[in-house]
């Protein structure tokens, strides 16, 4: 979710996406790279991709966490750029956890939430990917045994 996220930002801003820039190379027939150089002058790339790449949930939860994330884009052919993520040392260790399959159910919308019962009984809401639909199967983290009680209510299949 945060490379999806980061990887649209930046097609967002970058210069190749600019229609006034790719007419002005384009009108110079590729001669003058001007425009591709000095538009990195006058916007900010860097600042509006961290903006978005804020703003996404993935980010918050991690940001919850302790960690932060912060793009920083190519500035030459020997420093690529990237994402760079920074760990407090605050930041609780994540227990590995079981997981197990659950089956989309029909009528289940993209984002949706939908409740599915685990193997001890309890019940567990899970909510449906981007890009996922029903009758699709998808792998859910299983909450630690003393986190699984959401609910008392039998569910009911579908």
């Amino acid at each position: 979710e945060l490379a999806n996220g980061a990887n649209k930002a930046q097609s967002d801003y970058s210069a190749t996406s600019n229609g006034p820039v790719m007419c002005l190379l384009f009108g110079t027939c590729g001669v003058c790279f001007c425009p591709l150089m000095c538009y990195g002058c006058f916007v900010d790339v860097e600042e509006k991709m961290n903006t978005d790449i804020e703003k996404l949930p993935v980010t918050q939860t991690l940001k919850e966490r302790g960690i932060s994330v912060h793009f920083l884009p190519k500035t030459s052919k020997f420093d690529m750029g990237g994402m760079d993520c920074t760990i407090s040392a605050q930041t609780p260790a994540v227990q590995a956890g079981q997981t197990m399959q659950v089956v989309i159910p029909a009528g289940t919308a993209d984002g949706a939430a939908f409740l599915v019962q685990l193997p001890d009984g309890q019940q567990m809401q899970v909510t449906v990917p981007t890009g996922r639909k029903a009758g699709d199967t998808i792998t859910v983290a299983m909450p630690p045994p003393a986190q699984q009680s959401m609910s008392s209510e039998p569910y009911e299949s579908i």
